[in-house]
């Protein structure tokens, strides 16, 4: 091999001609084969893997985070529904007035009080 070297490293001239050393550590020098069409492969199939396990972590925090929404969705829905009910019933603000001062009142008198306002409505009456 080093035969070879000095003829097409140096043709002849003495300070261009590999010694022995660099010869030694040329043929220490190994060269890595090309990888077959198996090793190509693995590496495919790694890559996607890789990128199918990175995917199933991102979705599942996805559906993690829309099942909240969803959670928090439903409780609004089961929220409002009566409120809707009543409001399509109609509301009367005089009759909601009235029972809210009748409620007030019998509260007061089970707690003791002696003296508690007449209703706004009823004194006009």
């Amino acid at each position: 091999m080093l035969n070879i070297l000095k003829r097409a490293a140096g043709f002849g001239k003495p300070d261009l001609i590999p010694d022995e050393e660099f010869a030694s550590a040329m043929d220490a020098f190994q060269v890595q084969p090309e990888p077959t069409i198996l090793d190509r492969s693995a590496s495919v199939v790694s890559d996607f893997l890789s990128h199918a396990r990175a995917e199933k972590v991102r979705l599942e925090t996805e559906i993690a985070t829309r099942q909240e929404r969803l959670r928090q969705t439903v409780v609004a829905i089961e929220a409002f529904e009566p409120v809707l009910a009543k409001l399509d019933d109609g509301y009367d603000p005089a009759d909601d007035a009235k029972k809210s001062y009748d409620l007030a009142a019998e509260t007061k008198r089970k707690r003791g009080d002696r003296h508690f306002r007449k209703p706004a409505l009823a004194a006009a009456e």
